[in-house]
This record gives structure tokens, C-alpha cells and sequence, in this order.
């Protein structure tokens, strides 16, 4: 196995995070190179922190926007810890930007959905949203809309559509309990999915929530 595929095995394992005996293996066997490397391309720049041992020495490196810092250690227990407190601490703030993207280009009037992971609407006027993170960031935010079109393949061991149906009726449950509803009185749904056992469960799990609305 060479420096790179050592390299790339580490991060596989360790889903990214630096852990100092396999620093010590690495150093054991190689002269130099980079062990730990995670990047993230927000607008034109690519931001990065990377661990690397550059000769005697472990190399923590980070760029953010244009700026570049160089952090030196002897030890790689220093170095491990100094690169997963940074690299927890960008992937805070890279998700923060992903999220205020996301949100400052949601079209919040009409207050209709069509919530599909690959798909758009055939017509205009729809906010279009593609999984069930960003559902639930926008109807917490927004509220419930008065129209859902539901796909219910979402990914591959993703949440699907019927997660995303059920997390409202169990957030309007919630706010029954206080007097109040999350759902509003005339809200609609159509089920456009290509799966028809799906298609059928969300459209099942809606009726019986309405009947349970009006028998209770």
C-alpha cells in the first residue's frame, strides 16, 4: 500500500477525524505527505484543512477564504486534536452558510411545496425542496404550507416523503395538546412519486389522520 492509498484508508475509517496512532503508523512508514484532508468549495473559494507530516514535524494546515494558517506540532496526539477542533469548528460554520444559502433563495409566496429529490414542477409557483432536512428547515420556519405535492423516494437510506408527512402530523399533534395546529384547516396534498407502494402509504397515512381530525 502506497502513501496515498494509506492516506485515503485512514480518512475511510475514521470518517475524517484524526486519531494519533495512525499518524504514528504513517510516520513510521513514510517520510512526509498528507494523511488527513477535508475540504469544502463555498462561491469561487475551496476552504480546506489538511494534517500532513513534513519531515520531523506534524503540519496542521487550514484556508479559509483567502486566509491560510500553518499550525506546527511535534507530537501527533497535538496535532490530531488541533485538527479535529478546527475541522468541527468549519464544518459549523460551512453548514451555517449552506443553510443561509438555502434559506435567503427560498420563494416563501406562493405557500405551496413540491418537495422531490431530483424532479421539478411542471408548473410555476412552487417553493421546490429536495430532502427531509430541508422540509423541516422550511415549514419550522415558514410554517405549514396549504399545499404539499409529496415524492416519496428521497435518496437512497434517506428519509422519504412519508417521513416528511408524518413529522407534520406529529408536530400538529404536539401543538393540539397546547390548543393550537401546525396543519392549516384547508391543507391539501397530491402524491406525484413513481413508487406506487409509496405513493399509496402517504396517501393512506393522510386519510387517516384527516378521519382521526374529524372524529375527535
Amino acid at each position: 500500500m502506497n502513501r496515498l492509498e494509506y492516506a485515503h484508508e485512514v480518512w475511510r475509517q475514521n470518517e475524517g477525524y484524526a486519531i494519533p496512532e495512525t499518524c504514528q503508523v504513517f510516520q513510521d512508514n513514510f517520510d512526509s505527505g498528507i494523511i488527513y484532508y477535508n475540504c469544502n468549495k463555498y462561491k469561487n473559494n475551496e476552504n480546506y484543512i489538511q494534517l500532513e507530516l513534513d519531515q520531523d514535524c506534524f503540519l496542521v494546515t487550514m484556508k479559509i477564504d483567502n486566509s491560510c494558517h500553518g499550525f506546527p506540532f511535534d507530537t501527533a496526539i497535538e496535532a490530531c486534536v488541533k485538527y479535529n477542533n478546527l475541522m468541527m469548528n468549519c464544518l459549523r460554520s460551512w453548514h451555517k452558510k449552506c443553510r443561509e444559502k438555502f434559506l435567503m433563495t427560498i420563494d416563501t409566496q406562493p405557500r405551496r411545496i413540491y418537495l422531490d429529490d431530483i424532479r421539478n414542477p411542471q408548473t410555476e409557483g412552487f417553493t421546490v425542496l429536495r430532502s427531509y432536512q430541508e422540509f423541516v428547515d422550511f415549514t419550522l420556519m415558514f410554517g405549514c404550507p396549504e399545499y404539499i405535492s409529496f415524492d416519496h423516494d428521497l435518496g437512497n437510506d434517506l428519509p422519504s416523503g412519508h417521513d416528511c408527512l408524518q413529522w407534520l402530523i406529529e408536530r400538529d399533534l404536539r401543538l393540539q395538546i397546547q390548543k393550537q395546529k401546525f396543519i392549516p384547516d384547508n391543507f391539501e396534498i397530491n402524491v406525484h412519486s413513481a413508487n406506487p407502494v409509496g405513493k399509496e402509504n402517504i396517501e393512506k397515512l393522510w386519510i387517516s389522520y384527516k378521519n382521526f381530525k374529524i372524529n375527535s
